[in-house]
């Protein structure tokens, strides 16, 4: 793994009130782009009135993070099924670049002046542009291993 730590805002985000998965694009030299998933819960720290997010969730938490895992899940394999399409066809268009994310979402959010709304990192069009571009994609061939991605 690499010592360089990046910044990058997740490729999308999933709430469901203060319980919230993020889907992350990681890179590996052997398998290339891959989502990963991380859940916590956010809340609001009183003494310093920054946003926090915590690893421990409640009774009622534990099954809104439940729904949301199935949901990641689910949205994680398209991302996979993305990336792969990516790959086999190189030159088609990717999603727009993180960095340009992050840009746009600290130019809305200063837009907001007194805002006491929690920054987000989500960026639904990049959802929407990947299903677009697998909707006009060619179907690719199924490999071995194509039965492990179960819709439940």
């Amino acid at each position: 793994m690499s010592e360089e730590i990046k910044n990058d805002p997740p490729l999308q985000t999933l709430r469901d009130g203060a319980v919230v998965a993020k889907i992350w694009r990681q890179e590996s030299p052997e398998h290339g782009a891959f989502p990963s998933v991380t859940i916590g819960r956010t809340y609001k720290d009183k003494a310093t009135g920054e946003y926090q997010e915590s690893r421990s969730f409640s009774g009622t938490d534990v099954l809104k993070a439940q729904a949301l895992l199935g949901e990641a899940h689910r949205e994680a394999v398209k991302w996979r099924q993305y990336f792969r399409e990516i790959d086999r066809q190189k030159g088609a268009p990717e999603p727009e670049e993180p960095e340009a994310v992050a840009e746009r979402n600290a130019a809305l959010q200063q837009q907001l002046p007194g805002s006491e709304a929690e920054p987000e990192a989500n960026n639904p069009t990049m959802a929407q542009q990947r299903d677009a571009a697998m909707a006009n994609a060619a179907p690719a061939e199924k490999g071995p291993g194509h039965e492990r991605s179960r819709e439940p």
